[in-house]
C-alpha cells in the first residue's frame, strides 16, 4: 500500500501579527506531509474592511463612530441582508452557534434601524467615490498579502488551495507560493488534485471590483430539489453549459479524474445553513454517479468541524471554531493518509488545538 499524506486547513483569516498563519506553517514542516491543502480564506475580510474604512474616512470625512458601526457591523448587516432576518434569528436558537456571534447579531437587531441607516449612508458615499478608495487602499492591501504570501513560502512541500469568500481575486496575482486549484487541476504522489472557489458571497462595503469572482456559482441548499425546478433534461444541460464553476471542472477534468476536490463551503450536509453551489453540485453528482472515488476538502463554517462518507464521496471540514477571540481561538486541521491505489482515507490525524491566540494583556 503507498501511502499519500495531505495536511489540510481553512480559514485561518490572517491577523496583522501572523502568528495564526505561522502555526500553520509549524505545523506543516512538523509533520511533513506530501502535500497542503487549503480550502480558503486566509485573507481576514475585517482586515480588509479597516483599511476601507479608513480611506473612507481620510477621503469622505466620517466620523470615528460611523467608522465603527461599519466595522463591527458591516458584515453582519451583509449576512441579514442575504439570508434574511427571520432565517438568522432562528438559526442563533441553535446551540452550536458561539456565545460572541450570537450577541454580535443580537446587539445588530436591538440597534438595526440605526446601523442599518449609517452603513447605508456610507454605503452610498463609498459608492460615489469607490474608485478613488480603492485606489488608496491598494498599497497597505498589497503589503498584507504579500506578507501572507512570504509567509506561506517557508512551507516545506507543496500547497494548493482555493478562495474562500473573503479572499479577492488580487490574490491570484500576489500570491506566488500556492497553487490556485480554480485554474488547474494538479497530481502529487498520484493523486489529481482539482478545486472551485465554491463561493457566492459578496462582502458588503468593499470594492467589487476586488472581488469579481465571488459571485460565480449559484447559491443552493438541496441538489435534488434544483434538478426538478430547472426543468428538462435540455434545460438542464443549458443550465449546465452556462455555469462556470461547472464548466471550468469539465474543462480542467476532462482528460483525467479527480481524486481529491477542494473547494470553500463544501457540499451537502458540508455547508451547513450556508448553502452551497449548484454547479459543483451538479459535477459532484455525475463524479459519483460514475462509482469513482472523491475526497472532499472544505471549510467556511467556523466551530463545525465535520467528517462523512454518506454522500457518495468522503470528506470533512477544517477552520478555526472563531478567528480573533482568545477565549476560543483555536484551528483544527487534519493530516489525511490517503491509499493512492483506491483514492481512500485510510487514517486522519486530528490537530484540534493547532494555535491558541496571544493573551492581549501580554502584548
Amino acid at each position: 500500500m503507498t501511502i499519500a499524506t495531505v495536511l489540510h486547513f481553512s480559514d485561518i483569516h490572517t491577523d496583522a501579527n501572523m502568528q495564526d498563519l505561522e502555526a500553520i506553517v509549524d505545523l506543516a514542516n512538523s509533520t511533513k506531509p506530501d502535500v497542503a491543502a487549503s480550502s480558503g480564506n486566509l485573507v481576514d475580510g475585517k482586515i480588509i474592511l479597516e483599511m476601507f474604512g479608513k480611506a473612507e474616512n481620510e477621503i469622505l470625512n466620517f466620523n470615528e463612530d460611523q467608522i465603527k458601526v461599519f466595522s463591527e457591523y458591516g458584515q453582519v448587516y451583509s449576512t441579514v441582508k442575504e439570508i434574511g432576518e427571520e432565517k438568522i434569528k432562528t438559526q442563533l436558537k441553535n446551540p452550536k452557534v458561539s456565545k460572541e456571534e450570537r450577541n454580535l447579531f443580537e446587539s445588530y437587531f436591538k440597534k438595526k434601524e440605526t446601523i442599518d441607516k449609517t452603513i447605508e449612508e456610507i454605503t452610498e458615499k463609498a459608492e460615489r467615490k469607490r474608485e478613488d478608495i480603492t485606489k488608496a487602499i491598494m498599497p497597505d492591501l498589497v503589503r498584507y498579502i504579500s506578507k501572507i504570501d512570504k509567509g506561506l513560502g517557508k512551507i516545506k512541500c507543496p500547497l494548493l488551495g482555493v478562495r474562500g469568500n473573503h479572499d479577492p481575486d488580487l490574490v491570484y496575482k500576489i500570491m506566488k507560493n500556492m497553487t490556485y486549484l480554480e485554474k488547474t487541476p494538479v497530481k502529487i504522489k498520484g493523486l489529481v488534485f482539482a478545486g472551485a472557489p465554491n463561493t457566492n458571497e459578496i462582502l458588503r462595503g468593499l470594492p467589487q471590483e476586488l472581488y469579481k469572482g465571488l459571485g460565480e456559482d449559484e447559491f443552493i441548499e438541496d441538489i435534488e430539489k434544483f434538478i426538478q425546478e430547472v426543468g428538462t433534461e435540455e434545460d438542464l444541460k443549458q443550465y449546465k453549459s452556462n455555469n462556470k464553476v461547472y464548466s471550468k471542472l469539465k474543462k480542467q477534468l476532462k482528460s483525467t479524474k479527480a481524486d481529491v476536490l477542494v473547494t470553500h463551503k463544501g457540499l451537502d450536509s458540508f455547508a451547513g445553513s450556508a448553502g452551497y453551489g449548484a454547479g459543483l453540485a451538479l459535477w459532484l453528482k455525475e463524479e459519483t454517479a460514475k462509482g469513482d472515488s472523491l475526497i472532499s476538502l472544505c471549510g467556511h463554517m467556523h466551530g463545525k468541524p465535520f467528517y462523512s462518507n454518506e454522500h457518495g464521496y468522503e470528506g470533512l471540514r477544517a477552520g478555526a471554531e472563531d478567528p480573533g477571540k482568545k477565549e476560543s481561538g483555536v484551528a483544527r486541521a487534519y493530516v489525511l493518509h490517503i491509499d493512492t491505489k483506491t483514492k481512500k482515507i485510510v487514517e486522519i490525524d486530528v490537530y484540534k488545538k493547532v494555535y491558541e491566540m496571544a493573551d492581549p494583556s501580554n502584548n
